[in-house]
């Protein structure tokens, strides 16, 4: 939770930022005085918006049976996670989920196994985004009440998230989904070992979405007198709305493969080969009126009948893929292992002649532990195995048919012509086709072992991976003129590099009735930018990205802020006229000049706004838990390290900040000793520096679990 400042102290501060800005005081000694001693409390607001915990649980009732040709599996179950909002009960996620398996024998030598499953999921929100019931939390003013004789005060902004939470509006998603596998395998009598195969998958979903945008009560004692009224506040009448989005979408996979595998003595061969087919279908129509008369109902009927306050659109979309994959294995003793791996994947996303692309693969392994001189001399070990692979992926989740010449619809009220008085939408050239594009591909190189010990009560693994994305889909650098209206495509260029290891443990004790296990892992993994075609962009060889992990920013080295009129005159400045108090930055290619070009590249994994986004380098947990005649209690710890995200702020009057930030800012009168620059200097995006970057790391508990199993 981000500490934020109380009412003192944000009092404080605005009188402080007043004077800096040769505005009188707002606050009186008496009011902030009240404020300290609590005559006039702080309002919390974010204990008042948000649960300080949210309810989650899970129900599951499952069968399962059959005898020696058939057996069945059947369950049902049921999720459910409420929201965070006070006030608001309707807020959270349900799931009901249906499952049933059965595998049977309809012949000798087939097998039929059929697979159907079905959930309904709904998602309850408030009708505005969460950044803004959060902005609208987070930056209230803590001098102000958030409810008002137990009723929604007006807030901030007139957008109190108590009044939001409790009006009649919402956005909701229900959606239902529905997945079938039918699998059909013949061992062939005639042939030890080999068994020709072949499934068929349908998997279909149908959700609608509704968001009902619609103003919301807050209350307020305008007079001073006791008499609490009520004030409409939110979208005005044409702004509410309705809108409506069904979505369906069906996909169908069509599978046939052959498998052989038998053993010779110490040989053991295997051989696989599959073809499979996909087609993927959306379609998607959105319908929205404005100018609701009453929120009580919730229906497009009751929108306004003004063609100008209603709206519609919808399209649909169509992806194929083919594909032909396979395998080749052969094991030696259980010693040595080897596999030969293929795919060759089509994708109608991609031109004919770059629609299809050849995956291979290898992978061997030593079990060490299974030689005579290993196993005899070091009893302790029960399992060694020292392993390799290398592999070749490709993806096609791009942005579809870009080979072709694309058009795009321009709306005649805005980018549209005007002919007989009346506008027009038209059709106008977009990006420029590229008939070369094809897969994005991904190398992978692998190097890793596996031990146990004492009968696999303790074992250990360990990973080092290096990873190669070629062929990545991004723009050349290189301008096109404006009255052109296109832009250039994107093209197979792009390179980045991921390196890393991937450590776990796991410790297993059985005391009679109880069983008790310990586990660990840890990951490591950092990206590095090979090529992405910036010759020219940047004026410095330090400021390309290139080099750097994905995602690095470019920010100015903050070095510190200028207390004295000695500094004013020492440090250059990046604004040409600084003040006491503002941020000044390390002056990178000695130019004795601070500009764009002395930012530098900041490895951060992080989006520069402040909002979410961070890669960690270091990901890491353990695991706790134990059973004991039935019952079982597991728990999972998860942490993560080697991640810094920007968090800057903004305040003044009206608007809370974090109370760090408002407790260390310099001003030479009332905080001499402030060990930050002066209220809101150097927290513009133009001038992102390394003073906002902040340390991410944590460890929490991400969940804990008891369960009881029937006998």
């Amino acid at each position: 939770e981000i500490e934020l400042a109380d009412a003192e102290l944000y009092a404080r501060s605005v009188n402080t930022l007043a004077s800096q800005q040769g505005q009188p005081e707002v606050y009186s000694a008496e009011q902030i005085q009240a404020f300290a001693n609590g005559s006039n409390p702080t309002t919390d607001w974010v204990n008042e918006v948000y649960k300080s915990y949210s309810d989650q649980q899970r129900h599951n009732l499952s069968v399962r049976g059959g005898a020696e040709k058939t057996k069945y599996f059947a369950s049902l179950g049921m999720a459910q996670q409420d929201g965070l909002f006070k006030g608001n009960e309707d807020t959270g996620f349900k799931q009901y989920n249906v499952r049933a398996n059965l595998d049977t024998e309809v012949a000798k030598n087939l097998n039929l196994r059929l697979d159907l499953a079905g959930r309904n999921e709904r998602r309850d929100f408030l009708q505005y985004q969460d950044a803004t019931i959060y902005g609208n939390t987070v930056r209230a003013a803590p001098d102000i009440p958030a409810t008002i004789q137990g009723l929604p005060a007006r807030g901030r902004e007139a957008q109190n998230p108590l009044a939001i939470a409790q009006g009649p509006g919402y956005l909701r998603n229900n959606a239902y989904i529905f997945n079938s596998l039918l699998n059909l395998d013949y061992h062939v009598p005639f042939v030890e070992g080999l068994t020709i195969g072949g499934w068929m998958a349908a998997d279909y979903s149908t959700s609608q979405e509704k968001h009902f945008f619609q103003p919301f009560t807050f209350y307020e004692d305008a007079n001073n007198d006791g008499t609490v009224e009520s004030v409409q506040g939110g979208p005005s009448f044409n702004n509410n709305f309705l809108r409506v989005t069904d979505n369906d979408g069906l996909s169908m996979t069509y599978n046939a493969n052959i498998d052989y595998n038998r053993t010779f003595g110490d040989h053991t061969v295997g051989a696989f080969l599959a073809y499979e087919q996909n087609k993927t279908t959306t379609d998607i129509t959105q319908a929205q009126r404005n100018g609701f008369e009453t929120s009580q109902i919730d229906e497009l009927f009751a929108g306004s009948g003004d063609a100008s306050l209603q709206s519609n659109t919808g399209y649909a979309t169509e992806l194929t893929r083919q594909n032909y994959f396979g395998r080749v294995s052969y094991d030696y003793a259980s010693k040595y292992l080897v596999k030969f791996v293929f795919r060759y994947d089509g994708s109608s996303i991609f031109p004919e002649g770059n629609r299809f692309g050849f995956f291979p693969g290898v992978e061997a392994a030593w079990r060490v532990s299974q030689e005579g001189f290993f196993a005899d001399n070091i009893k302790f070990i029960n399992e060694l195995k020292l392993r390799g692979s290398y592999g070749e992926l490709g993806n096609d989740r791009v942005d579809p048919f870009q080979y072709l010449n694309l058009f795009q619809v321009f709306s005649g009220n805005r980018e549209g012509y005007v002919f007989g008085g009346q506008d027009v939408n038209i059709i106008g050239p977009s990006v420029i086709a590229n008939p070369n594009i094809t897969w994005e591909t991904l190398e992978t190189t692998n190097v890793g072992l596996d031990l146990g010990m004492f009968n696999n009560s303790l074992t250990f693994s360990a990973d080092v991976f290096k990873q190669l994305r070629a062929d990545i889909l991004g723009p050349r650098n290189v301008s096109v003129p404006n009255y052109t209206g296109l832009d250039l495509p994107d093209e197979n260029i792009r390179e980045v590099e991921n390196k890393g290891f991937e450590l776990q443990a796991r410790y297993n004790k059985s005391f009679n009735d109880f069983n008790f296990y310990v586990g660990a892992n840890y990951n490591y993994a950092k990206s590095n930018v090979l090529f992405i075609d910036e010759e020219g962009i940047y004026p410095e060889e330090y400021q390309k990205a290139e080099g750097h992990v994905v995602g690095s920013t470019l920010a100015y080295d903050y070095l510190g802020f200028y207390r004295t009129e000695a500094d004013l005159e020492t440090y250059p400045s990046l604004s040409g006229n600084p003040r006491i108090g503002d941020p000044y930055y390390r002056d990178v290619n000695n130019d004795g000049v601070i500009n764009s070009d002395d930012r530098i590249r900041i490895d951060s994994n992080t989006i520069p706004n402040g909002g979410f986004g961070v890669v960690p380098q270091v990901q890491y947990g353990f695991q706790i838990g134990g059973d004991y005649k039935g019952f079982e209690l597991n728990a999972a710890f998860a942490g993560q390290a080697k991640a810094k995200q920007y968090l800057r702020y903004s305040f003044s009057n009206g608007n809370n900040g974090y109370r760090y930030f408002l407790e260390n800012a310099f001003d030479p009168t009332f905080n001499p000793d402030g060990t930050l620059p002066a209220f809101n200097r150097g927290n513009s995006t133009q001038e992102l520096s390394t003073l906002w970057l902040r340390d991410v790391s944590f460890l929490r508990l991400q969940s804990i679990e008891l369960a009881y199993s029937l006998p």
